[in-house]
């Protein structure tokens, strides 16, 4: 067996293992995909003998929002193994392979929606976002108030700078662009969809993806505070002008029925002192933990952590202190991103931390706001 990156004009070579693994793809999704979204992503395959791909994992890139600061991430998906090829850890291999990589290029952390939690647990991963969904029902209002269309790629600046309006709140989110509209609209047609658009007085006050293929789904409605009849008119009209309830996905702040706040997103830390970093306290902080990292061995070390009251964390790399208090790379994920109080992260990750220690990690202000909805 031989792990290997795919040169970019191999990755259409994976294209029959996903048709094989992932069947409820159709066909209009997977044109779109290796032809828009595997032009610069990072595939990582293992083959056999023959040369035949016996497993991948593919790695898309975005630009991530953290703090204040921002950098290029990657987010895991289509990993996968052939039937045959089971159960002989190819997909620790590729796990490991790729986390190391993205470690040596500096990223931040790594990111992933699992068919299953169990399947990343053992690599660190850990949930950080709950994605708020909910059953939204249009209904009509004045149509003479509300104008709706189908966006086009010349809109696609006009719903940048509304994304990053209502964004500016959150701590953690993908950053928007022109070119990540225009993606999302080739996406959304591939799957029998689109973006609706909403105007009041020909200005843009909100906007959602949505599709068609098995029923209308929506996903991120994105309006203005005070437009939240806009949304529910465009809904709608998207149901043919009936009051029909539509599952919707991140769907932060408008009212819904049945809303449930489903784990979603599982991040893996690459560098913590990086998250530390980026990180304000809610006093006066001054703790070091001895860091337990199982693949990445540069993580096993000494963080001393300072900061003043309302201060960044200030950051010092020691070889190690046996005086401090030992915590898995895994369950700072949980703590630095909100999902976890120090106090509960004990049982929940199973480490042991003095009541000092539990006392100062409480003064951290978590990078809890976060905004994840990406699908691939």
């Amino acid at each position: 067996m031989n792990l290997r990156r795919l040169e970019p004009d191999e990755h259409g070579k994976t294209r029959s293992l996903w048709e094989a693994v992932f069947q409820e793809d159709m066909k209009a999704f997977l044109d779109y995909y290796y032809n828009v979204k595997t032009k610069d992503n990072k595939i990582y395959v293992i083959e056999n003998e023959e040369h035949e791909i016996c497993s991948m994992l593919q790695l898309n890139p975005y630009m991530i929002q953290m703090g204040n600061q921002d950098f290029t991430g990657n987010y895991i998906i289509a990993v996968a193994t052939r039937a045959d090829c089971r159960k002989q850890g190819l997909m620790r291999e590729l796990l490991h392979a790729s986390l190391r990589n993205m470690y040596d290029r500096g990223e931040i952390f790594t990111f992933l929606m699992p068919a299953a939690e169990a399947i990343y647990r053992p690599f660190d991963f850990r949930f950080v976002y709950r994605q708020r969904q909910g059953m939204v029902t249009g209904k009509c209002y004045s149509s003479d108030l509300y104008v709706v269309r189908e966006a086009e790629k010349g809109d696609c600046r006009a719903m940048a700078k509304l994304a990053r309006q209502k964004l500016r709140p959150y701590q953690i989110y993908i950053k928007r662009d022109a070119a990540y509209y225009s993606v999302m609209l080739k996406e959304q047609a591939s799957e029998q969809g689109g973006v609706k658009l909403v105007y009041v007085n020909d200005t843009l006050v909100g906007f959602f993806a949505y599709t068609g293929e098995s029923g209308y789904m929506i996903r991120e409605p994105l309006f203005l505070a005070g437009y939240e009849k806009a949304f529910l008119q465009a809904v709608y009209q998207l149901t043919g002008d009936e009051e029909a309830a539509v599952k919707c996905y991140g769907i932060e702040d408008m009212d819904a029925d049945k809303v449930e706040y489903k784990p979603n997103i599982m991040f893996r830390i690459l560098h913590p002192e990086t998250v530390f970093a980026a990180i304000r306290v809610k006093g006066p902080l001054n703790v070091a933990l001895n860091i337990i990292d199982p693949i990445i061995a540069e993580n096993n070390r000494c963080l001393h952590l300072t900061a003043a009251d309302g201060e960044y964390i200030k950051v010092v790399k020691e070889t190690g202190d046996p005086e401090a208090d030992t915590i898995t790379i895994a369950a700072l994920a949980g703590l630095l991103f909100g999902y976890h109080s120090a106090g509960d992260i004990m049982a929940e990750e199973e480490v042991n931390l003095s009541p000092e220690t539990v006392k100062q990690l409480e003064r951290i202000d978590p990078l809890a706001k976060i905004f994840l909805n990406e699908v691939v």
